[in-house]
């Protein structure tokens, strides 16, 4: 579902409520369904982190190149002073960004491909802002690649498999890694993006084969987390 920049929801990447999927949820329960799940990619992972903390309604939580805290949010493509997500109108804790002004195109042209690593690296975070995965009450499936050119994705589901096991989490969790794939980790995902990633135009049957692998996966796993 979209959550910004779309007729019924802010412009920007700043402030999003959660209760956009709180109403999503009451309304696929309203019209018949029993087994919600949820799933995101990048800021989407994000949001289905904090959703999924925040609601425990879900029977699977699929995060695709997530982030393993939460990020300052965006407004006209820079830093807000706020966050991403909010709850009842009281704002998430988030990290942000080292730098109040980005040059993204700069570093894209810089880069051949759409590369914004250095906005996304190096980071101080704060504590409070790290996701309390930990409170999610539903198994975990995560999707990530070692050469994410948005942020260190792979790294993230690391920190987060991580604090699963030091919190004896109880439900399944799971963290796939691929290695051609770019950040965009969708299953059917147009040629148009080996133009903007050079992983994805060195070796597209490479990329093709991980996005029916992560499906295949995918599919298990949801298979499974209704049959617990």
């Amino acid at each position: 579902m979209g959550y910004f920049r779309t007729k019924h929801t802010k412009k920007s990447l700043d402030r999003i409520p959660l209760e956009l999927i709180e109403d999503a949820v009451q309304y696929l329960k309203r019209i018949g369904y029993q087994h919600i799940g949820i799933e995101g990619l990048s800021k989407g992972a994000e949001l289905a982190f904090a959703a999924a903390v925040q609601f425990p309604v879900f029977f699977t939580v699929i995060v695709k190149t997530p982030s393993w805290f939460y990020s300052e949010g965006l407004v006209s493509g820079q830093p807000s002073g706020h966050s991403c997500w909010i709850y009842q109108s009281k704002e998430i804790p988030f990290t942000s960004y080292n730098k109040r002004k980005f040059y993204a195109m700069r570093m894209i042209l810089k880069a051949h491909e759409y590369n914004i690593l250095p906005i996304n690296t190096g980071k101080k975070v704060a504590d409070e802002s790290v996701i309390p995965v930990e409170k999610i009450k539903a198994p975990i499936l995560m999707f990530s690649t070692k050469v994410d050119t948005i942020w260190p994705s792979e790294e993230s589901c690391e920190k987060i498999m991580q604090r699963l096991r030091e919190n004896e989490f109880k439900y399944q969790y799971k963290h796939v890694s691929f290695d051609h794939m770019g950040h965009m980790m969708m299953e059917y995902c147009g040629k148009e993006i080996k133009y903007f990633i050079k992983s994805e135009k060195e070796d597209p049957e490479a990329c093709y084969r991980e996005r029916a692998e992560m499906g295949r996966i995918a599919v298990e796993w949801i298979n499974s987390s209704l049959m617990l």
